[in-house]
């Protein structure tokens, strides 16, 4: 392959890598009072209880952030934790949903693991566009 298209390959993988993200990345992003109370009440309690141990202000397992809508977005050393709108591309839920010891989390040796429910919550948050409030 000459230079000039390596560059090009390059600038359109670049180009397909920005618009993949730009989404979620707006600032405006609004969201009904619903999903504002949806996250309160069903996400927020799943994130303490069985995330932000590991995944919080004090402690960054991966170098994964969870307790603000631009660290998840960010994600760790792999990838974004959520990709809003889109559950089958957001790490978190593949490794919620994730079967071998190795990749699930909470990990096998947590307290509690996490029920279909709780899974589906997470889930389902994330494919409405994964809302977030500051705490």
């Amino acid at each position: 392959m000459t230079r000039h298209a390596q560059l090009v390959a390059f600038g359109f993988t670049a180009i397909w890598l920005v618009t993949l993200t730009l989404p979620a990345l707006a600032e405006d992003v609004k969201f009904s009072t619903e999903q504002v109370e949806y996250f309160e009440k069903e996400v927020r309690p799943l994130l303490v209880e069985h995330c932000l141990k590991c995944h919080g202000d004090e402690k960054q397992k991966g170098d994964l952030r969870l307790d603000s809508r631009e660290a998840a977005l960010k994600g760790g050393e792999t990838s974004p934790a959520i990709v809003p709108g889109k559950p089958e591309r957001s790490e978190l839920v593949i490794r919620v949903l994730a079967s071998d010891a190795d990749t699930v989390m909470p990990p096998p040796d947590a307290h509690k693991q996490l029920t279909p429910q709780q899974k589906e919550t997470l889930r389902r948050w994330i494919a409405e566009g994964a809302e977030y409030q500051p705490h």
